[in-house]
């Protein structure tokens, strides 16, 4: 079947997923997370409409160009990039494309170490922003809030959990949850992790048939109270 194409909006963006220059399923997890983190970074501003990372990460490994991949997601502008480790470095690659015509309008690139993905991404979302001359809005972009670490450690427990569960496998939905539970350890308050531990618990839940009705259940509703009790204390 003929994929479904959507009306493209100027003020429409897209963060298709970055490449994993490495091409190591063992830190994928750092592209993803770079993603996922833009995305939502960028989903804060009021005046931009950005594509959910769903439909983003349907495009991952798919062929295709930034004028299909725009007109797929409805996007008049893209953003695409690709992450390669060295050691403890990240060297960042990341450009503005116009999905129209595929001419980019802003290209950089950043290197540091994994420990300051956050200061990345926060750059770059920043001259994105910058770049579409988006009109004034009332809320700037924000640092790293509660939903969010601050901490390395809990970051990449998250982001491997959050790998495992988007896989749907049961024996990864197993390795999902306890990796969440890692990245709690690490940060108690990390509301992202809490949210991601209650759809694991939620997700595997429905793969147990045979269990009782209530198996997982509180488990679930406990992780997802956690997670608003941490984006209400978010400053």
């Amino acid at each position: 079947p003929r994929a479904r194409v959507v009306a493209v909006s100027p003020r429409t963006l897209a963060v298709l997923p970055f490449l994993d220059v490495n091409h190591d399923p063992a830190t994928r997890y750092l592209s993803d997370g770079m993603t996922d983190e833009l995305i939502a970074r960028l989903g804060r501003i009021p005046t931009l409409r950005v594509v959910a990372p769903t439909s983003s990460f349907s495009l991952r490994g798919k062929p295709m160009d930034v004028r299909e991949a725009g007109r797929l997601l409805g996007a008049g502008k893209i953003v695409e990039g690709s992450i390669q480790q060295s050691g403890p470095t990240l060297r960042v690659d990341v450009a503005l494309v116009n999905a129209a015509d595929g001419y980019e309008l802003w290209t950089d690139e950043f290197t540091a170490d994994r420990s300051e993905m956050f200061h990345i991404e926060d750059a770059i979302a920043k001259a994105v922003v910058q770049k579409l001359n988006l009109p004034p809005a009332p809320l700037p972009i924000q640092p790293v809030s509660r939903e969010a670490t601050i901490n390395p450690q809990a970051r990449d427990f998250y982001q491997v959990g959050l790998e495992y569960l988007n896989n749907r496998d049961p024996d990864d939905i197993s390795r999902s949850v306890a990796y969440l539970h890692k990245s709690i350890q690490v940060d108690s308050g990390y509301a992202q992790a809490w949210a991601a531990l209650a759809m694991a618990y939620a997700v595997m839940r429905s793969h147990q048939a045979d269990e009782p009705p209530d198996t997982y259940y509180n488990d679930a509703l406990a992780a997802a109270n956690r997670a608003s009790h941490s984006m209400r204390r978010s400053p």
